[in-house]
């Protein structure tokens, strides 16, 4: 089985601490020097170049092995994995309002995924990035299908030409939102790219990995800056960086965790992995867990606050990894049209995906 690449967790550990704090602040609704925590929002584009990043090489290491891409055991693995738990806590949202005889809109648009163009999210609304990423895997594992048998120069030119489309809608302003999926696909599109450039373009990424090694630390000080300029903003007027400037800073970090290796210690190995196996619950679960603990005193500190939170949210999400993801990710492998491809098995189970 191949080894679990833990800095990739660790990646994903982050991703889900920066959103959860991000959330927890808007939550306590209090004006605090933390407010610089909001920042932490972008946590989002990071799930979003790791999902890129981790489909990505997974459908061109199928597409090594055997030559093609079976699309609909692709999809129906992505399905199988994503939408229960999805589907779960919608039900239990429904419930809730039923419950509650609060008004139910736009039951088709979540169903359906497409939530993020045809509402203005009246309720659950971090499923918008669940829906920008079950649009992107249609559209990318169809991509990669047609494209199977294209020059892999012509694949990284149609991926690099993908990855700067985003950027010309937003120009352009030809959206009304900024959740909707054609102008944040930055990211996911660029996890995909560095997968091409890895897996098809060797001697490329071989001397692209080395400046990358040795510029990842900046690309984190930069990072780190941007937390710094939500509190000193460097000119007037300063807006937070645009998806494509995270995508490009983004791509640092997964290079970098990919290449690299860090013995981290087994008591904190298995934080980073517990919380990394969880984070999709935690992203699930956490606004409900956020909105309920509004009760507590006022005058606690947010820090106080956001880990009394965190914890809550860890004992619901274990609920639901244990009875929803779990069962249906062994599931996948029962049935002969979703179970992992012979030599691939434990490369997909590898990644947590």
């Amino acid at each position: 089985m191949t080894q679990r690449n833990i800095n990739l967790d660790v990646l994903r550990m982050s991703a889900i601490v920066l959103v959860f704090l991000a959330h927890s602040f808007l939550a306590f609704e209090q004006e605090s020097a933390w407010h610089f925590i909001g920042f932490g929002g972008v946590g989002v584009d990071l799930f979003f170049i790791l999902s890129g990043w981790l489909i990505g090489s997974q459908i061109f290491k199928e597409i090594h092995t055997y030559g093609n891409l079976q699309l609909r055991r692709f999809w129906t693995r992505r399905w199988m994995r994503t939408m229960p738990a999805y589907f779960a806590v919608l039900l239990a949202t429904y419930l809730q309002f039923y419950l509650f005889n609060k008004d139910i809109d736009s039951v088709f648009a979540y169903l359906t995924f497409t939530q993020n163009y045809v509402t203005d999210l009246p309720y659950f609304y971090v499923s918008w990035s669940l829906a920008v990423e079950e649009q992107f895997y249609v559209f990318i594992g169809a991509l990669l299908f047609i494209s199977t048998g294209f020059n892999k120069h012509l694949k990284t030119l149609i991926l690099f030409g993908l990855l700067l489309l985003p950027s010309l809608f937003r120009a352009l302003g030809w959206y009304d939102s900024m959740v909707e999926s054609h102008v944040r696909w930055d990211c996911c599109i660029a996890g995909v790219l560095l997968a091409q450039l890895q897996s098809e373009q060797t001697a490329w990424w071989t001397r692209y990995k080395m400046y990358v090694i040795k510029l990842a630390p900046v690309a984190l000080a930069v990072f780190v800056l941007f937390f710094a300029f939500r509190v000193w903003p460097p000119v007037q007027g300063y807006d937070d960086p645009s998806p494509f400037v995270l995508a490009l800073l983004f791509s640092f970090f997964i290079v970098y965790a990919y290449e690299t290796q860090f013995a981290f210690g087994q008591s904190i190995e298995r934080i980073i992995l517990y919380i990394s196996t969880r984070s999709y619950a935690i992203y699930l679960l956490h606004p409900e867990i956020l909105a309920l603990s509004r009760r507590i005193d006022s005058d606690v500190h947010f820090l106080v606050y956001a880990m009394i939170c965190f914890g809550l949210t860890l004992l619901v999400s274990e609920v639901l990894y244990r009875l929803i993801e779990l069962p249906f990710m062994e599931l996948r492998e029962k049935f002969s049209f979703s179970c992992a491809r012979k030599n691939t098995h434990s490369q997909l189970i590898s990644t947590g995906s």
